[in-house]
């Protein structure tokens, strides 16, 4: 049985924070983490052959604590694209935001699909050094184990329902979206997430139609 998350639920309780401790980093080399999960061999076996967002090789990064059972699936990245000003830059790029999600998402859903229960953590989640990667396991302990025990065992499954177009139904959105920036104004990035949240308006509205 596949393991999975709720990605919205797991992604409050893990938090928002994209770096931790990069600003100024003058080494080639920081820490990109993925996902959290348990530290066991089905959960090393899952990372053995992974590649990342940079094409590094994924790991799993224990606890500081040597009797947790946490770990962290992890590689290292170049300072020179994440770091904070770059990384900055980079988000702007929709190309480069685009491709850096998809091989974000692959490393996630490749270690679901092979069994690990796994606590997604946000895109572009990097740390200066590996230190920092395992106190945050051991600060968010309580966060984290809880929800793989409610996670673990469970199967998330995606589900599309389609509504057939009723020409005799008003129009749910008959005005243009008051709340939406025009997309001159939006640098590319955010034209791109606007883009994203229109689109799933609109599918909400259809669904209260239906």
């Amino acid at each position: 049985m596949t393991n999975t998350t709720d990605t919205t639920d797991a992604m409050d309780a893990v938090g928002t924070t994209r770096t931790t401790g990069t600003t100024g980093t003058t080494g080639t080399d920081i820490v990109y983490a993925y996902a959290v999960l348990r530290r066991t061999s089905e959960a090393a076996e899952a990372v053995a052959g992974l590649r990342g967002v940079a094409g590094e090789r994924i790991r799993l990064l224990g606890s500081a604590d040597p009797s947790s059972e946490l770990a962290a699936a992890v590689g290292p990245v170049p300072a020179a694209d994440f770091d904070e000003q770059p990384l900055k830059a980079h988000l702007e790029d929709l190309r480069w935001l685009e491709s850096t999600a998809r091989a974000h998402h692959a490393v996630v859903a490749a270690l679901a699909g092979l069994g690990a229960t796994v606590l997604p953590l946000r895109l572009a989640t990097v740390y200066l050094d590996e230190d920092r990667v395992r106190q945050t396991l051991d600060d968010r302990r309580d966060d984290f184990l809880p929800l793989l025990d409610r996670l673990t065992g469970h199967v998330e499954l995606g589900v599309k329902v389609y509504a057939a177009p009723d020409a005799a139904s008003p129009d749910p959105r008959p005005g243009p979206d008051p709340a939406a920036a025009p997309a001159a104004d939006l640098n590319p990035g955010r034209a791109y997430l606007a883009g994203r949240r229109r689109m799933r308006r609109t599918a909400e509205d259809a669904w209260q139609a239906a």
